[in-house]
């Protein structure tokens, strides 16, 4: 397991919020999740039969997270943890009210990417290179 050599708690201005998949033996499964319940930190927040879990946590700084993830890894049984999602944020920013005037609207109307496409034989043969 990971140790912090700097307490970087008492310096940040940052919120990580981080999800996992958590992959058990399927026999472990109930021991498994008792295990993840009783962190003080992390929370379950979906499971199945067959030893697989949704586990978020919150915490000052990456490095606890990662902490996090080698504690989860080392309970008895934990086959596999994978980090599916990660978020920073200011902690003054995560009380902020959120417009939601767009809610209504389809996905793509509020954001319209732009496709990167290949150049077609024809403009390879335009394209000078000097």
């Amino acid at each position: 397991m990971r140790t912090n050599k700097i307490a970087l708690d008492d310096v940040t201005e940052e919120s990580h919020i981080s999800s996992f998949i958590v992959l058990c033996r399927a026999e472990k499964h109930q021991a498994v999740e008792q295990e993840l319940q009783q962190q003080a930190d992390i929370e379950v927040h979906g499971s199945d039969e067959k030893g697989k879990f949704v586990v978020v946590t919150e915490a000052k700084h990456q490095g606890i997270i990662m902490d996090r993830i080698d504690l989860i890894t080392a309970i008895d049984g934990v086959i596999n943890t994978s980090m599916v999602y990660h978020q920073v944020a200011a902690i003054d920013e995560l009380d902020d009210e959120i417009d939601q005037t767009d809610s209504d609207q389809p996905i793509e109307k509020i954001y319209q990417p732009q496709m990167c496409e290949a150049p077609s034989d024809a403009d390879a043969t335009t394209q000078t290179v000097q």
